[in-house]
């Protein structure tokens, strides 16, 4: 995929518009650092309209939870995120909407018994690129 920057495989359109990341995510992903895509150097992230969809309500008999952000500190963005009721989840964490050089993103769902037998839910990350360029 072309994305107007030389090395990256970071999206980035030329158009004035919010890009996104989204990655689904299973009770069977419990315990693997899904990555969820590559945010670009330089873009704005989108705190408020970032997170977690979840449309599965996950059953862990203990907590259901997910850790967001960048792959050098997986939490950065949220740490512990509720998955066990349908909701829409915002990120939590996120002190610094600018994001300083080519970012993957990851997200690490943890069932605190390792026995959830459902749950499903979509990571998405909403952000404006550095194209001031």
């Amino acid at each position: 995929m072309t994305t107007g920057t030389a090395g990256t495989t970071a999206r980035l359109y030329h158009q004035q518009m919010i890009h996104y990341l989204r990655k689904a995510l299973v009770f069977g992903d419990e315990g693997v650092a899904k990555t969820v895509g590559i945010v670009p150097d330089g873009a704005l992230l989108l705190k408020p309209l970032s997170g977690v969809f979840v449309n599965v309500a996950f059953d862990d008999s203990g907590t259901d939870v997910l850790d967001i952000g960048p792959s050098t500190n997986d939490d950065l963005w949220m740490t512990d995120g509720d998955l066990s009721s349908i909701a829409f989840v915002a990120l939590d964490e996120a002190v610094t909407m600018l994001v300083s050089g080519d970012s993957t993103v990851i997200a690490t769902y943890t069932g605190q018994n390792n026995n959830a037998a459902a749950g499903a839910a979509v990571v998405v990350i909403a952000y404006v690129p550095n194209n001031d360029l």
